[in-house]
């Protein structure tokens, strides 16, 4: 496909067809077909996602979201916030910011899926030590949900039985763990390390409003995506990560972390007709985390190809499902 066909910002291929409007997954194929979304290119180029963020993006009011997450209420003494520490190369870059620029008091916090390979953890953990910082993992292994809907067929190959998307599976974990831990430790601030915007309308945020219930009371609580609110580019991010020492797991797939989102794309895109995966590499070039020309040269590596090989390996080495 010539860039002709391809939007002129972001890169995405005309034609490509996502389940929801700004994301490229959907929880449930089947409850959520009717929710499609085509990318289409308009007289200048700009795809309909780009359209949107160009309209709607306001460097103020990032930094006023900013300001406002920063100086929310310390309802901790020992803690401001909670950062999401997946041990990926984002959200490790998002807790050196949070500690040594914001001059935060950090909570981190792993949850561990059983695809996250040990040196991961053990890496997390080290730079934890390094920076001074408290670090919580908590593990629930997913082994059985992705049974469920993964599955080797008579050839050997890695096929979908319904089309769920698995990461979000997995981010339901992570969202009810995180819930019961800002409880537990009265912490209503979370950092995630996402380069990407939380929303495109009606205005560009990376920032989430959210309330929890708590002895019968709403405490409000908030979580901001920190790379994307700081616009903090890979090249920056490069820095980040050499100030801690942190190695490249080197996993298939558009992932640092975990073996999960480098595979279920494409058996899950075989099943459900649509990309299960293109897109999120896009949107972070849209959202200016990369210059054209680091994104080209990862969309030219094909993140998306088949990685039915590594988690063959990985299943057959464990030994208690």
């Amino acid at each position: 496909m010539n860039d002709s066909q391809k939007c002129t910002n972001c890169l995405i291929p005309e034609g490509t067809t996502f389940l929801d409007d700004f994301f490229t997954v959907a929880n449930n194929y089947q409850e959520n077909k009717a929710n499609i979304s085509q990318v289409q290119l308009n007289q200048d180029g700009l795809c309909n996602y780009c359209f949107l963020y160009q309209q709607n993006y306001d460097r103020e009011i990032i930094k006023a979201e900013i300001n406002e997450f920063i100086q929310a209420p310390q309802t901790n003494p020992d803690y401001q916030v909670i950062v999401a520490l997946s041990g990926g190369k984002d959200s490790v870059s998002a807790l050196v910011v949070a500690v040594k620029y914001l001059n935060l008091k950090v909570l981190a916090f792993t949850y561990d899926n059983g695809f996250i390979p040990s040196g991961v953890i053990e890496q997390a953990k080290r730079i934890c030590q390094d920076l001074d910082v408290d670090y919580l993992v908590a593990k629930k292994e997913l082994y059985k949900e992705f049974q469920n809907e993964y599955f080797q067929n008579s050839s050997g190959l890695w096929e979908a039985k319904t089309g769920v998307d698995f990461c979000r599976v997995c981010s339901g974990q992570i969202w009810s763990q995180l819930k019961a831990l800002m409880l537990e430790k009265n912490i209503f601030r979370v950092i995630y390390g996402n380069k990407t915007y939380t929303k495109l309308t009606p205005k560009v945020s990376s920032l989430k409003r959210f309330y929890l219930e708590q002895n019968g009371f709403n405490e409000e609580a908030r979580s901001i995506n920190l790379l994307f609110a700081l616009q903090i580019s890979v090249s920056e991010q490069e820095h980040l990560l050499q100030m801690v020492g942190w190695q490249d797991p080197g996993l298939a797939g558009y992932t640092s972390n975990c073996l999960i989102p480098g595979f279920t794309g494409y058996p899950r895109s075989k099943k459900i007709k649509y990309e299960a995966e293109t897109g999120y590499l896009e949107m972070e070039l849209r959202s200016s985390a990369y210059t054209r020309a680091e994104a080209e040269k990862l969309i030219e590596a094909n993140y998306y190809r088949d990685k039915s090989e590594e988690i063959t390996s990985f299943f057959q080495g464990i030994k208690n499902i």
